[in-house]
């Protein structure tokens, strides 16, 4: 299984466009909204993690090229910053 790839440092329509890029060279992504910005993440069960990584530079490659903006940021793995919904739990152990 692949781990996710998260790119960051969208803004809600950058992050709507960049669903509907990867979609269009077959990759499945989904909208994370953060507390400060929008993340697209691809996760794929029956794909490499660098192979999966590769489509998605390539496709993210060609989408900040049309568009004439720089690059956002791209990372592998499980976030550090929780979810909305997740911080509820992870702030548990802090509020007295």
């Amino acid at each position: 299984m692949a781990a996710p790839i998260r790119v960051g440092g969208l803004d809600a329509e950058e992050a709507e466009d960049l669903v509907q890029a990867l979609a269009a060279r077959g990759l499945v992504a989904h909208l994370i909204r953060t507390r400060s910005d929008w993340h697209v993440e691809v996760r794929e069960a029956h794909e490499e993690t660098e192979r999966l990584l590769a489509d998605v530079r390539t496709a993210l490659d060609l989408w900040v090229r049309a568009r004439g903006r720089p690059a956002p940021d791209v990372t592998v793995g499980e976030p550090d910053d929780p979810a909305p919904d997740q911080l509820d739990d992870a702030l548990k152990g802090r509020v007295p």
